[in-house]
Formats: structure tokens, sequence, C-alpha cells
């Protein structure tokens, strides 16, 4: 059984968003490859890029994409909106930035406290001048996020094309979704317009970085085409008055995802969780169990060497089995793992609760990673 990739990637809206939100700032991006960085790319069968590197960096870098979306649609409402522009960011930090926290609560602690310090002040205290605005934004998306993405994201990964083009469908896939949600939201206004505006951001950072994943005999075509469909059903920040059918929208942006990804020559498929993924999930919850007795004995600078231990093994290892089957159950973990459970150990009062309840979750893990082997295993 293959498991094809529920969030999509966005090449469209490098044109469309940027003609659409009238950016003061106008983004260029050049292509650090050339023609030859993708031959070899696919091949008979094409190459399968998330497989390659795992479902769980995979989950991280379309964070970021949709992070930079966000907060460049953010820019665009907040002279007239200020509330809506806080609204914006604080989705992100809650559906995003818990991504990509744990990780560099691992690899790079004072960067963590840097970028969620900046998205926290431009929520709750964001400058007044539109000029400092667009400032305190371009540092978060640009050198921030910039820097964020290679603590969280391999070299590898990052200068593989196959990957980016990968991410780039699932992207665009996602944005269809996103805004048939938008579309079907009927009840709560407010909702509807920050879930489609989730849509318009993230085809406004595929069309700014994204096609540089795209070999460049096709560049100009798929270009073309998400242009078509951003000026007829994404055009600005606020859903036009008399919106596309979702069916059509989905429809569309279905074909530019598949566009890009015959053009890299690439499958997106997730991988399917490796037969020890179960085990390595045990290894981490007798990890942690073990750390907390070195607490519990009082030598804290131990116990926060062991959690560590665990993080770069078996959870390294179980990451990628995990996220092919609940993304979003990895980020729990590793939240608590990597965050929660080294604060929780600096004060005696919480480590047990905090120990208790990753117990749960990773119990939780095993069993849902175990109910899709055995789904794998049947005929």
């Amino acid at each position: 059984m293959r498991r094809t990739l529920t969030t999509s990637l966005m090449l469209l809206l490098a044109s469309v968003a940027m003609t659409g939100c009238a950016s003061p700032d106008p983004v260029t991006y050049v292509d650090p490859n050339d023609d030859a960085s993708y031959i070899g790319i696919g091949g008979a069968g094409g190459s399968e890029p998330f497989v390659t590197y795992g479902a769980d960096v995979a989950s991280r870098a379309k964070a970021i994409v949709r992070i930079r979306g966000m907060l460049a649609v953010a820019r665009t409402v907040q002279p007239a909106s200020p509330d809506e522009a806080a609204a914006l960011v604080d989705r992100t930090m809650v559906d995003d930035l818990v991504t990509i926290e744990p990780r560099l609560a691992l690899g790079k602690p004072a960067l963590r406290t840097a970028l969620r310090s900046s998205l926290e002040a431009l929520r709750d205290t964001p400058p007044t001048d539109a000029a400092a605005y667009n400032a305190a934004v371009l540092r978060v998306s640009g050198a921030l996020l910039d820097q964020a993405e290679t603590v969280v994201i391999p070299v590898a990964a990052r200068q593989d094309p196959g990957f980016r083009a990968a991410v780039l469908t699932d992207t665009i896939s996602d944005a269809s979704l996103r805004y048939e949600e938008a579309m079907e939201a009927t009840d709560d206004e407010s909702d509807r317009l920050l879930v489609y505006r989730i849509a318009y951001g993230m085809l406004l950072d595929a069309r700014t970085r994204g096609l540089s994943a795209i070999p460049e005999r096709d560049r100009r075509t798929i270009q073309e085409q998400l242009k078509k469909i951003a000026d007829r059903a994404l055009p600005t920040p606020t859903p036009p008055a008399a919106p596309v059918r979702a069916e059509q929208v989905v429809a569309d942006l279905g074909s530019a995802a598949d566009l890009v990804a015959s053009s890299a020559e690439i499958d997106t498929i997730l991988p399917t969780p490796d037969a020890t993924t179960p085990d390595r999930l045990r290894a981490i919850k007798r990890g942690v169990a073990a750390a907390l007795e070195t607490h519990e004995q009082g030598n804290i600078p131990a116990s926060l060497t062991q959690l560590r231990q665990i993080a770069t093994t078996s959870l390294e290892s179980a990451a990628p089995g995990l996220a092919a089957v609940d993304p979003a159950l990895l980020t729990t973990i590793e939240r608590a793992l990597l965050i929660d459970l080294p604060a929780a150990f600096a004060t005696t009062d919480t480590a047990t609760t905090v120990a208790t309840e990753l117990d749960a979750q990773l119990d939780e893990a095993i069993a849902v990673v175990a109910s899709e082997l055995e789904a794998l295993r049947e005929p």
C-alpha cells in the first residue's frame, strides 16, 4: 500500500500573489542550480525524495514554507487590519512553529528563543509604522527562518532539487485543500478568511521561492499555469466577491502539482514505516524511564544528558516512521521529549507528570504504527 502525502506544496503564487498583494518589496529568487543539477533525478520510475530523506524532514520543510507564506500575508494585511495580521502570526505559531521548535531546541536553542520571541512580538506588540513592521517581518522570514532551515533540514535535502520539488508539489496540493476548506466554512467568516489566507500565503511563497525546484525548461509553463489559477481564484489576500468553485480550483491546482512532479521526475509518496519503528519507540520509553529515575536520584545534569542521547539515537531513528503515519503525534512527542521534559527536569515538581504524559503518547504512537504495519502486510 502506497501512501500519498495529504498536504501539498504550493508552487502557484510566486507571480500571482506578488501581483495581487502589491508588495512594496518584490522578491527575486535566483536558482543556484543549473539544469545539470537535475540530471539523474527520477529515471524510469522517478525518484522518491520523501522516502529518501524521511517524512519528518518533509513535515518540517513544509512548516517553514507555511510560516514564510503567512508572514508575507500578514505584511500585506497589517496596514489596514492589524488584528487580522496578528491572527495570521498566531495561527502559524500554533500550527507550524511547533513543528520545527523541538529540533531547534535540540540543535540551536538560542535560535529557537529568538524566532519565537520575534513572532510573539509581531503578534502581541507589532510596530505601528508600516516600514518598521515590514522590516520585522523580513528579519523573521529571511534571516531567522533561513538559519532555522539549516538546523532542522539536512543539507543534502536542502540542496536536492528533487526534494525541493516534492515539497513544492505537496504545498500546491495543500493549498488546494485549504481553499476547499475555506469555501466550505460557512459558519465562521473569520475562520474562512484565515484558512483562505493560509492557501494564499503558501502559493505566494511557492511562486517566490519554489519555482527554483523546477527544471528550467518547464519553469515558464508552470509559472504561467500557476499565475492563471491564482489570478482567477486567489488574486488578493481577501476572497473575491464571486469565488471560483472549490472543485475547479482543486482540479486546477492538482494539475499544476502533477506537472511539477512530472517535470522533476519525482514521486511524492510517503515512506512506509520501518518494521523496527515500534521497537525504537519502546526504546524511547525505556530511556525516559531511566532518565526520570536518574532525576529522582538528584542527578539533574546526568538526566538531561540521558534525554539528549535518546533524542540523537532512538528518536532520530523512529521519527521518519511515525511521521509517515501521524506527523502531528510526532510533533507532540518531540516537544515533550526535547522541550517540556528538559524544562520539567529543572524543577522537581512536574517531572513525573510530564514523563507520564510522554509515556502515554509513546504508547499511542506504538499502537498507531503497529496498526499501519499490520495493514501494509495485508494482501
